[in-house]
């Protein structure tokens, strides 16, 4: 007998049955991890002040790629996180149900981002509280 309303499939449901809109979501899932490992190293970085400086030996080209990379990277990883919210939302409204994976996918790479974006934040909040400029950095 079937049901007739939504359920919820975890991963052994999902063992018998291979949609595409899987394969999606683990192309962009896999993406999405890639590209937010790039983007908290570019996080770290950004808020250290020894990489501003020319006390903390790192090269001129990587300070360019932080500084003209950072929020193309950061825009391309909300892009990914809207997609695979897309793909999910897609796979609930064609199948009626929610892949188990597909939620952790969606999950995490939202997490992640509100990680990036908030370590960033925080610093700036922190500034901007204590009556330094946005993008203070203080000598350690």
């Amino acid at each position: 007998m079937q049901n007739s309303h939504l359920t919820f499939t975890g991963a052994a449901a999902a063992k018998d049955h291979w949609h595409p809109t899987m394969a999606i979501l683990l192309v962009l899932g896999l993406c999405g991890l890639g590209s937010f490992l790039l983007l908290s190293v570019g996080s770290v970085l950004k808020e250290n002040p020894l990489f501003w400086r020319n006390a903390g030996g790192y090269p001129l080209e990587l300070r360019t790629v932080v500084l003209c990379g950072y929020y193309p990277l950061l825009l391309l990883n909300a892009v990914l996180c809207c997609a695979a919210t897309a793909v999910g939302v897609h796979e609930y409204r064609t199948t009626g149900s929610f892949c188990g994976w597909s939620i952790t996918v969606v999950a995490v790479l939202w997490s992640l981002l509100f990680l990036n974006v908030g370590f960033i934040l925080a610093n700036n909040v922190e500034n901007l509280l204590s009556g330094r400029p946005l993008h203070f950095h203080s000598i350690p």
